[in-house]
């Protein structure tokens, strides 16, 4: 069984700020995967596990702003990072 890669990272808003309680989730992966997501802390950050390596997709919402989607490749064993600029 592959070994799963943590994914990280900050959401922040038009103006910089950390965004608190915005939705992060993968939609599309190289393997199948059950609906993973995750919501930011109030530092704006987030984690995910990716079941494989390869290329994830990742989408970020939160209220009142303009979803952002990013493409992330991940390699086993090592940990990546991905970081999101919310717009309205």
């Amino acid at each position: 069984m592959p070994e799963p890669i943590l994914i990280t990272g900050t959401v922040r808003g038009p103006n910089g700020k950390p965004i608190s309680g915005a939705r992060c989730f993968f939609t599309d992966g190289p393997v199948a995967f059950p609906e993973i997501a995750a919501i930011t802390n109030d530092q704006g950050v987030f984690s995910l596990t990716a079941p494989a390596a390869g290329k994830w997709v990742i989408s970020c919402a939160a209220d009142d702003l303009s979803a952002k989607t990013a493409t992330v490749k991940v390699s086993s064993g090592k940990a990546a990072r991905l970081d999101f600029q919310l717009e309205r």
